[in-house]
């Protein structure tokens, strides 16, 4: 085949196939394909998915380019594309732009993407922004929201955030400094799938309010909040909690979620709070602890191998009655450790169980040299 018959197969795609394939790459290589085919001269102007990526802006090493020259052309570029694309609608703008965009920028950028009934917003700016006053507070048709390590002001005199998203059914919030914050609310009454993970301690002086009636997934992950209130939450299929960091006062909190849990099919769960859990001296559990015995699926990661973690596990297959699976992942550190992770296994095997189905998949690896 030669260069000529496969420029024009190219250039015989179909619109929406073009716009399928474009979707995956950077604006900056989208740009570069008008070179390719004089029918794609335009097309980047019509394109409904923007990722821009700083990354794709490499110092080069034939040129002394200083950073401050690589953030202006950056930024020009993104100028470049919004303002010079035809006038139909964004579904998706994604923006890694680390410390590469100026505030007054980005609220040009994000004021026009809202223009364009944007339905999906995946930003990652480095803290050096607040999103607060404008994401929060816009009647937006927003479906899809990823936050990276932006900052979260309060948009109350209280020092509460009420995100108010009547459309939302996507909300990630990962690594986003809380320090601002007293109360993170969050009303969305079509919200499906809520993820949280932070790395900063700041959370933990934050209520969260959740009032989300038709959520079905949620993930936490890295550090917990100081409280956890849980509304309307009775939809709630799956949830994972890989918490790190625990204490007595943040166990009593994850009690208290756990209550919300009721009608969850599948439970994920990090081993980290089951040594605060059930301490000798605490009174959080016992056989009236309210857990989700609708359980289909429960997901245990690292667990020591101890008596407290044990007993959970009791409870639960003594109370759930469609339980089918649990799945347990263990790292040996020591022989010694492998030999009591042995232990846990064999009595963990020999608990009744409510429900006849359920399955016990014990998976152990070695992390130690014999």
């Amino acid at each position: 085949m030669s260069k000529n018959e496969a420029a024009d197969r190219l250039s015989d795609l179909c619109d929406p196939l073009l716009h399928h394939i474009f979707s995956y790459l950077d604006m900056k290589e989208v740009v570069h394909t008008s070179l390719l085919s004089r029918r794609w001269r335009y097309t980047w102007r019509s394109v409904s998915h923007l990722n821009f990526d700083h990354t794709l802006w490499p110092v080069s090493k034939k040129t002394i380019q200083s950073s401050t020259t690589l953030k202006r052309e950056f930024m020009e570029f993104i100028d470049y594309v919004l303002f010079l694309r035809d006038a139909s609608n964004i579904h998706k703008f994604h923006l890694n732009g680390s410390s590469y965009c100026e505030d007054h920028r980005l609220v040009k950028w994000l004021t026009v993407i809202v223009g364009r009934k944007v339905q999906e917003i995946s930003l990652q700016v480095w803290k050096s922004f607040s999103l607060s006053q404008f994401i929060f507070t816009y009647p937006m048709n927003i479906k899809t929201l990823h936050l990276v390590s932006a900052q979260l002001h309060e948009n109350k005199s209280n020092g509460e955030l009420v995100l108010r998203c009547p459309v939302l059914e996507t909300l990630i919030l990962t690594c986003c400094d809380h320090s601002g914050l007293k109360i993170l609310d969050v009303s969305a009454p079509q919200l499906k799938n809520l993820e949280l993970e932070n790395d900063w301690n700041n959370v933990s002086r934050v209520l969260i309010k959740i009032c989300a009636p038709n959520l079905t997934s949620l993930k936490c992950i890295g550090c917990m909040y100081r409280q956890f209130a849980m509304e309307n939450t009775s939809s709630l299929v799956t949830a994972a909690f890989k918490y790190r960091g625990f204490s007595r006062t943040s166990v009593h909190q994850f009690i208290k979620v756990l209550k919300g849990l009721q009608n969850v099919a599948t439970l994920e769960l990090s081993n980290c709070w089951f040594k605060e859990m059930f301490h000798p001296s605490a009174k959080y559990w016992g056989e009236d602890l309210s857990l989700p015995y609708k359980l289909r699926k429960l997901r245990i990661h690292n667990p020591e191998g101890y008596e407290n973690e044990l007993k959970f596990l009791e409870i639960i297959l003594k109370n759930a009655m469609d339980l089918e699976c649990i799945t347990i992942t263990a790292s040996a550190r020591t022989e010694t450790h492998n030999k009591l992770l042995d232990e846990f296994s064999q009595k963990l095997h020999s608990f009744p169980r409510a429900s006849e189905m359920v399955r016990i998949d014990f998976v152990k690896e070695k992390s130690y040299q014999l």
